[in-house]
């Protein structure tokens, strides 16, 4: 059975001594299995849901569903995406700037000082993105 993956789930990316967190922030339905990711300074014991999640996060990290799907992440719960959290999908995709799944305009020199560039992240490089970040590497 395919699991869903939604907007506000929370996971924990393994690393070692326990996971990293992680919430889903943009779940695509235009580019296959594509998700953005607000990764934060929290490490909790393995598949345990943290009582409090920040408003902002460390790293927005865009990889795939698949970690998610095959159970190779955990989901720890669900926190619905706040006011702050919505509009952080705003990115490059080759000379155009997208929002979540609409083009809105093609790049400028200002979007090129501004914006991240779409780079979707395999999940190796996403572990160890999210174990620097809690300076276990």
């Amino acid at each position: 059975m395919k699991k869903n993956i939604s907007v506000g789930m929370v996971i924990g990316i393994p690393v070692s001594g326990g996971s990293v967190v992680g919430k889903v922030l943009y779940v695509s339905e235009y580019f296959k299995d594509l998700i953005l990711l607000g990764v934060c300074k929290i490490l909790t014991e393995r598949d345990v849901m943290p009582q409090i999640l920040p408003d902002e996060f460390d790293l927005y990290l865009y990889t795939t569903q698949d970690p998610i799907r095959k159970g190779k992440w955990a989901e720890l719960g669900f926190d619905a995406l706040r006011e702050s959290q919505k509009g952080k999908a705003l990115r490059i995709v080759a000379d155009e700037v997208w929002l979540d799944d609409e083009c809105i305009r093609k790049v400028s020199a200002e979007d090129r000082v501004e914006l991240p560039k779409m780079l979707a992240l395999g999940s190796i490089l996403v572990e160890k993105k999210a174990a620097k970040l809690v300076g276990l590497v």
